[in-house]
């Protein structure tokens, strides 16, 4: 699996200027603001999960915004000057696919995640200091990594180890219909939460974006049975909710399906675990709440009890209403972790 630093790693960037405003001083929709340059930069480096960029912008009394592209390159002839940000974010070149190979994070195929941010608007002069689109002024640009990371693992501690147990060991997970491509950025509309209306952040994926058939699930398989994945599971966001607004069924829903040994069994047995919560309704029933896969957001699958063997086969358990595991799913936002420093503006 990926280690802490290699989650955080900044291997190449691109840094994007646009126009907040047209030609008359009018303020421009956000997805609406015009591309205007690249700007160059000096020198990179990374402490603490900060990258710190000496880099080179043009001075400017209207307010202009950066736009950051981390671990992605694409051709650049899609940067026009004029060119909306929406069109130039959802161009299909800053479109990735996955497949079941799945996120290398394993020695020499590690592939660093790609990541974006966005500034704040300001006019551009020597002791302009760019803070976070999300009104955070502390003169950072966050980055958000364009992956959602899945840990599983039997009644973690506080310090997230997993602690085993349950008569239990995982030997293998496998997750069905992820989605099959992703945008290498978030929107700003989507991917943060929106105080305004106290709405929750949303998947951003392309229009053609099609779930895995259940024949092309992702597998992560260990030598012997343990008590934990953690850092080895990265996928991309994908909605669980139909486009009228309510769940998936449960044939189309992304889930994880775990295998492992029950009470000492030698022969690997399979369980059904959802992307959801318990929630209390009006009526104080429980309802299951199925949760949206988001990108830089972490989704812990605890296991903490099993009461006996489960299918014998995984595509089984795919199917069956799930039996004998007891499970929680916490759900962490990343969105603090990364961030950028610019320095050296003129």
């Amino acid at each position: 699996g990926l280690s802490e630093a290699q989650e955080k790693q900044v291997d190449k960037m691109k840094i994007l200027v646009f126009n907040t405003q047209d030609d008359s001083g009018q303020t421009l929709p956000e997805s609406a603001e015009t591309f205007a340059y690249e700007a160059k930069y000096k020198n990179i480096s990374q402490a603490n999960g900060t990258t710190l960029i000496r880099c080179q912008l043009k001075a400017s009394n209207k307010p202009m915004r950066i736009v950051c592209i981390a671990n992605h390159e694409f051709d650049t002839s899609i940067l026009v000057e004029g060119k909306t940000k929406e069109a130039i974010l959802e161009d299909a070149r800053m479109v990735k696919s996955f497949t079941k190979t799945g996120w290398k994070t394993d020695g020499s195929q590690l592939i660093p995640i790609p990541m974006w941010g966005e500034s704040d608007a300001q006019p551009v002069s020597r002791k302009t200091k760019f803070n976070d689109c999300t009104a955070n002024a502390n003169g950072v640009i966050h980055l958000v990594r364009a992956l959602a990371r899945v840990d599983v693992g039997i009644n973690f501690d506080q310090d997230q180890n997993a602690q085993g147990g349950a008569k239990f060991q995982i030997k293998s997970v496998r997750v069905y219909r992820y989605a099959q491509s992703m945008f290498v950025t978030g929107t700003q509309s989507t991917t943060y939460y929106q105080t305004t209306n106290g709405r929750e952040p949303l998947p951003h994926t392309p229009k053609n974006m099609t779930a895995a058939t259940d024949a092309d699930y992702l597998k992560f398989e260990a030598n012997a049975g343990v008590n934990s994945y953690v850092r080895n599971i990265y996928i991309p966001e994908i909605s669980n909710l139909l486009d009228n607004g309510k769940d998936k069924n449960k044939d189309q829903r992304i889930c994880l399906v775990i295998g492992g040994y029950y009470d000492g069994s030698k022969t690997e047995t399979y369980y059904r675990v959802d992307f959801m919560r318990m929630e209390q309704g009006a009526s104080k029933q429980e309802k299951a709440k199925y949760l949206d896969v988001l990108r830089n957001h972490r989704y812990r699958f605890n296991i903490t009890k099993i009461e006996g063997p489960g299918t014998d086969k995984p595509e089984e358990a795919l199917t069956t209403e799930p039996v004998n595991i007891s499970y929680d799913v916490i759900v962490w936002d990343e969105a603090k972790i990364d961030k950028i420093v610019y320095d050296g503006q003129y």
